[in-house]
């Protein structure tokens, strides 16, 4: 039964990654924004909710911090260029990489 209303992605955020559910073991979802890094030409996942649809947990921003690294902010395994399909860097930006 779980496994049919876990899957579910919510769908209003820009980006999600499936997660494990810390309360109840099952697949959840991970949401937030992503963002080119800085310092290194990596996709930045910056997670802000987690939805658990099989036993309703939610958990959003500063509640994080009692899930350990659940809400660090990751890097995708993607190019900029591939996850961005239609994105182009600003030149005067990114010079020089």
């Amino acid at each position: 039964m779980l496994a049919t209303v876990t899957p579910y992605s919510p769908g209003y955020i820009e980006h999600d990654e499936p997660e494990t559910c810390p309360a109840c073991g099952s697949s959840a979802w991970l949401g937030g924004s992503t963002h080119v890094g800085e310092d290194k030409w990596v996709v930045i996942f910056t997670p802000y909710i987690f939805i658990c649809s099989a036993c309703d947990l939610r958990i959003e921003n500063e509640e994080f911090e009692y899930l350990g690294d659940l809400g660090d902010e990751a890097e995708l395994n993607e190019s900029p260029e591939d996850f961005y399909a239609d994105w182009e860097p600003d030149e005067d930006l990114f010079r020089g990489r």
